[in-house]
């Protein structure tokens, strides 16, 4: 689902000043991009800003929610949260900080330290995307 700011949401922004303005635009442009790259199979996503960590979407393992997004640091695992949609996820990817990756750019995802007590359930690979 993409998003846009609305003039009514612009000029409330810009009531609180530029930079606010600015911060909301580039909140909707990186969830914009989040949900692209969701919608289109992508599901891995780094957080550079402070600690850098790396993270993957895949079926919830408790079958509560339909999503589970768990993250991960250099020592391993460090949490995760679960939603039912993928508008869900993207929106609180962006709350967490976290832009897509290319898979071939994980660091800590490859490394056998950071994910030696974390599973992958094998359906992540089979996860159906939802449509838009």
């Amino acid at each position: 689902m993409h998003k846009t700011l609305t003039e009514k949401e612009r000029k409330m922004y810009l009531f609180f000043g530029e930079e606010v303005l600015n911060q909301a635009i580039k909140n909707i442009e990186n969830y914009n991009c989040i949900y692209h790259s969701l919608i289109n199979g992508e599901f891995v996503f780094k957080q550079d800003k402070g600690f850098y960590r790396e993270g993957l979407v895949h079926p919830d393992s408790t079958g509560v929610s339909k999503y589970q997004f768990s993250f991960f640091d250099k020592f391993g695992p460090i949490g995760d949260f679960k939603r039912d949609t993928l508008k869900e996820v993207a929106e609180s990817l962006v709350e967490y900080g976290y832009i897509p990756m290319l898979e071939e750019d994980v660091q800590l995802l490859n490394s056998s330290e950071a994910v030696a007590h974390f599973k992958i359930p094998s359906t992540y690979f089979s996860l159906i995307k939802e449509k838009k």
